[in-house]
């Protein structure tokens, strides 16, 4: 069963919600406003994604994230003395805001 979804063409300046991005290159990422994550997904909406296979990043700002356009990122790693890792994706081809986001294991224990 797919998670439901509102496709949208532009995520710039959103700071609530929760998004499925896919990419050109056939990733497809979560970005999660409301539990400031972001983590990129398997194949399927239905795999829960824990810590074991996922990297977490807290979003910090969405600075370009639009469908044509490469999804600029700057994120909160948790590293000590780094402000911020910019992440930069392949080329957007949908985003996707979830009207229930998927039930992830919590990435902070």
């Amino acid at each position: 069963m797919a998670m439901p979804t509102t496709p949208i063409g532009d995520l710039c300046g959103v700071i609530a919600g929760a998004y499925a991005i896919s990419t050109s290159d056939g990733c497809r990422f979560l970005v999660d406003m409301d539990e400031c994550l972001t983590v990129r997904l398997g194949s399927s909406d239905e795999v829960l994604i824990g810590r074991e296979q996922a990297r977490s990043d807290r979003p910090l700002v969405v600075a370009t994230c639009r469908i044509g356009e490469p999804m600029v990122l700057l994120v909160d790693r948790g590293i000590p003395n780094v402000e911020f890792t910019r992440r930069e994706t392949a080329s957007v081809t949908r985003i996707d805001r979830l009207l229930r986001p998927p039930q992830l294991d919590r990435l902070d224990t």
